[in-house]
């Protein structure tokens, strides 16, 4: 993997850290799918199963990186959140798919 989407991995990593999230940084060629893992630890003491991908491109994702992460947290115990982050965004159809998640919670 590029030096550039390592350093971003860690700098997502750290950022999540911030909003309580307890992650360890995977990546490289045979993750599954999964840079970062852990658990978001909540202030009522509970904690939510983590995976995440970290996409680090000169373009915005595209809906195939949803449909990846759909494909990975079939492989987890339920109720694992997945998070996508992506360093140019992603395209309006993705964004579309994101709003949908983000009015119904």
């Amino acid at each position: 993997m590029a030096v550039a989407g390592r350093l971003f991995e860690k700098k997502v990593l750290q950022v999540l850290q911030r909003v309580r999230f307890q992650l360890v940084q995977l990546g490289g060629a045979n993750d599954g799918g999964v840079d970062l893992r852990g658990v978001w630890a909540l202030p009522d003491n509970t904690s939510i199963p983590v995976i995440a991908q970290c996409k680090f491109t000169n373009t915005a994702c595209k809906p195939a990186v949803l449909r990846e992460l759909e494909g990975t947290l079939l492989r987890e115990r339920a109720g694992t959140l997945g998070l996508i982050v992506c360093a140019a965004g992603c395209v309006r159809a993705l964004s579309k798919v994101e709003s949908m998640f983000t009015d119904a919670c």
